[in-house]
């Protein structure tokens, strides 16, 4: 940094704004040290003004980059999980003769507006192979095993 402010010194005919200026575009320094040796150099010339009216630098630390990347690949993910979970959801809903926007449930679906419950259309023929044929299937060969956790508790019951 002494270094820089000798070469401002020396700089004599350019303006040590000009210099600074040149040296931030030239990625000779960063902006936070651009502000740094402005503040440093109003300290020298006896001129606070400068130092309070020094704008903050715009350059994020560098240790935001990783982190930025990280937000970035995490927000992805996510999007891209949303995005498989709702097509999940849609193929289900057709599985089931419901309305695939909200099984019924949702008053003010532009689809079916609360009319579309499981049942209440026709089954998509592939989508109910896919994934209500299996379930049956496997209720046919065993069907006491394993339904005592998986049945629902009705609407009002005492838990």
């Amino acid at each position: 940094m002494t270094d820089l402010m000798h070469m401002l010194a020396a700089s004599g005919s350019q303006a040590p704004n000009d210099l600074i200026q040149s040296l931030i575009n030239s990625g000779r320094i960063s902006g936070e040290r651009a502000q740094l040796l402005e503040m440093m150099m109003a300290q020298q010339a006896g001129d606070e003004s400068e130092v309070i009216d020094a704008e903050p630098a715009t350059e994020p630390p560098h240790h935001a980059a990783p982190l930025d990347h990280r937000i970035e690949a995490l927000l992805t993910q996510s999007a891209d999980r949303i995005d498989y979970l709702e097509r999940l959801t849609h193929r289900l809903g057709l599985a089931l003769g419901a309305c695939p926007e909200c099984f019924g449930q949702d008053t003010d679906c532009p689809e079916c507006r609360g009319r579309g419950r499981p049942g209440d259309m026709r089954p998509d023929r592939r989508e109910f192979t896919t994934f209500v044929l299996p379930v049956l299937s496997r209720m046919r060969r065993s069907p006491e095993k394993r339904t005592a956790r998986l049945q629902p508790t009705p609407h009002g019951a005492a838990d």
